[in-house]
């Protein structure tokens, strides 16, 4: 059974409940038959506006799940973008110093050498 019809019921069930409860409350149980009839005989209508109601809640919901979906996809590649960016600048940065680096230890040694003598 479709979702929206089971939930109809629910809340239709729980409407009449509540009319009962309340004609009995005023003290009115002989006008609750007809009152009963009448809403039950509008079921039908009742009904299809509900669905239509729930169709178009469904839709939107549906709507921001896809929405949701394509923030998540770019969200994720903005992500490997940047990782992919860290990457490259360490990368980057490591060649543009390692030159220096040995140069600077080569000249560390050669200082070292030349306070040995």
């Amino acid at each position: 059974m479709d979702k929206s019809i089971i939930e109809f019921n629910k809340k239709f069930d729980k409407q009449k409940q509540e009319l009962i409860d309340g004609f009995k409350a005023l003290g009115e149980e002989k006008r609750l038959p007809k009152a009963l009839a009448t809403i039950e005989g509008e079921q039908p209508t009742y009904k299809d506006y509900f669905k239509a109601a729930w169709q178009s809640r469904q839709a939107e919901i549906d709507q921001k799940n896809t929405r949701i979906a394509e923030l998540e996809r770019r969200l994720n590649a903005v992500r490997s973008l940047s990782a992919m960016r860290a990457s490259v600048i360490r990368q980057w940065t490591w060649e543009r110093l390692s030159p220096r680096i040995k140069s600077a230890i080569k000249r560390l040694n050669k200082a070292e050498a030349s306070h040995e003598r």
